[in-house]
């Protein structure tokens, strides 16, 4: 009989990595929650029972409902904003193709995806807790509306993007965006959105406006 050779794939993962994906797990859960139940009403024991984890787990790892939510927000949206500063340094290409790249992948991995529950729990939920929209803020949507402004910045230095764009013309573009998440949390059932056909739009116009005439 021939020995059994050792799959090194098969290895079981270790202590630590273990507790890193039961990490992950719960944080999915508390989002999870908190996008179903609104973050007042969330329960530690629904977040648990989510995670396939006793209650008791919860605590091993997070002392509070608010760290699980700073801890999801840093596990799930940072690496996002990341990705674009990454996409924006090894960009040589037009301006035009990075603003699509850049609107593209704001639609593609938040409006289109269960973030856009984080939305609707901050803005439901917010004047109760805000710490909370001030560490959103402060963590997400500033940093991200700062590499909308360096993809803006590239536009003008090109000389694609006319020079006189106005301070605070971010927060506009991303208007639509905004306003896409919210339709699909709130009217889709009566109202469907074409997200398709929305973001073909959102780009058309902003990029009417931005280019040199």
């Amino acid at each position: 009989m021939s020995a059994i050779k050792e799959n090194p794939a098969a290895t079981p993962p270790s202590g630590a990595d273990e507790q890193s994906e039961r990490r992950a797990q719960i944080l999915d859960a508390a989002l999870k929650v908190f996008g179903r139940d609104g973050f007042g009403a969330a329960r530690t024991d629904a977040i648990a029972k989510e995670a396939g984890a006793a209650k008791g787990t919860l605590y091993n790892y997070f002392s509070s409902k608010e760290e699980m939510f700073e801890e999801a927000v840093r596990m799930r949206l940072l690496p996002l904003v990341e990705q674009v500063e990454r996409m924006q340094e090894d960009y040589s290409g037009t301006a035009e193709g990075l603003l699509r790249m850049h609107l593209t992948f704001i639609y593609d991995r938040l409006i289109k995806s269960d973030l856009r529950q984080i939305m609707r729990m901050l803005i439901a939920e917010g004047d109760r807790f805000p710490k909370l929209i001030q560490f959103y803020h402060d963590t997400v949507l500033a940093r991200g509306a700062e590499t909308l402004k360096r993809t803006l910045r590239y536009g003008v230095e090109r000389g694609e993007f006319r020079p006189n764009i106005m301070d605070g013309a971010e927060k506009v573009i991303m208007g639509p965006a905004m306003l896409a998440a919210i339709w699909t949390m709130v009217f889709n059932h009566c109202a469907p959105l074409d997200i398709d056909k929305h973001f073909n739009a959102h780009v058309d116009i902003v990029l009417n406006g931005l280019k040199q005439k």
